[in-house]
């Protein structure tokens, strides 16, 4: 079990904002630009960036779904799905180059 101590003061701060920008990297924007990258090649970076906003949503929705009706949602197993979901899209990419 995951447990996090309370860091108050601007050290609090400053690593909740380092916590939601690596989230937002992780769950809103990559799973999303390294499927727009395998699927559209000459994309403008403003078209790939909104896409891969898009596409990474559609991914944690089908994600999450799966999991709920599987082994449940816990913080690990949605951590460790989403991780290999982007692994596994990059090995996909890399490979299909």
């Amino acid at each position: 079990m995951l447990t996090f101590k309370y860091i108050g003061g601007i050290q609090g701060c400053m690593l909740a904002a380092l916590f939601a920008s690596v989230g937002f990297v992780l769950v809103l924007f990559l799973p999303g630009f390294v499927l727009s990258l395998m699927l559209f090649r000459s994309l403008g970076p403003i078209d790939r960036f909104s896409l891969s906003v898009g596409l990474s949503i559609v991914i944690v929705a089908c994600l999450a779904i799966l999991l709920s009706s599987t082994v449940g949602m816990t913080l690990i197993n949605v951590w460790m799905s989403l991780i290999a979901v982007i692994v596994a899209l990059t090995l996909a990419y890399v490979i299909a180059r």
